[in-house]
């Protein structure tokens, strides 16, 4: 295991929340689901870790958005709090469904996932990847 995260088979054995995972040089989080505050903007944390030093990852965020589709939703990725996703989508959920997003995390940053919904929906974050020493 690479430094970081939690191991599979610790306390956290599912690993699920917040923080990045290791299982070899493959690297993974899952937020689980959880309900959107229901503002107008990416308010709610669903990811929120830092790479360890001398690893970077590059890999796919894929979301999952369950709900009516009426409302606007929102998703940032920042990194070392600097916005480098930035998404604001209207309508239909399968459009975020549908469309993973490519992401490389440099070693020793602090990432953070927030996602939003005027709608109150239940969203989940999933990021896999591969990490490199």
């Amino acid at each position: 295991m690479l430094g970081g995260g939690n191991p599979v088979g610790g306390s956290n054995p599912s690993g699920t929340g917040g923080s990045l995972n290791f299982v070899g040089d493959h690297c993974y989080a899952y937020s689980g689901t959880i309900q959107s505050a229901g503002a107008a903007s990416a308010d709610t944390t669903y990811l929120d870790f830092t790479m360890p030093n001398n690893t970077y990852t590059e890999g796919w965020l894929h979301l999952s958005v369950k709900g009516a589709g009426g409302g606007e939703r929102y998703v940032t990725v920042s990194i070392d709090d600097q916005f480098i996703v930035n998404i604001k989508q209207d309508g239909n959920p399968d459009f975020l469904n549908n469309f993973p997003i490519p992401l490389l995390f440099p070693p020793d940053s602090h990432v953070v996932v927030k996602c939003g919904t005027n709608g109150g929906e239940e969203f989940s974050v999933t990021f896999r990847g591969k990490a490199y020493a």
